[in-house]
């Protein structure tokens, strides 16, 4: 867990913008959103709405990481 958490502060996940949103309306796509607790129980939301915020694919792929270790685990 703690690789985790060392990855996740230095991707400044914290510091993203709460929303993000394209310039122009789309009928259809794709919404997150991501919620995180830090150590001292303080929740933070960063949502989307057809866009991503710089180092989206580095968290993806951390989240992918986090993903095939747990099941390598079971």
């Amino acid at each position: 867990m703690q690789y985790f958490i060392n990855n996740i502060d230095d991707l400044k996940i914290l510091k993203w913008k709460k929303k993000h949103a394209p310039d122009t309306f789309l009928m259809d796509g794709v919404n997150w959103t991501i919620k995180y607790d830090d150590s001292e129980h303080k929740t933070y939301k960063i949502e989307g709405e057809n866009a991503y915020p710089e180092k989206w694919m580095e968290f993806m792929d951390l989240i992918s990481e986090i993903v095939v270790q747990f099941w390598d685990y079971k």
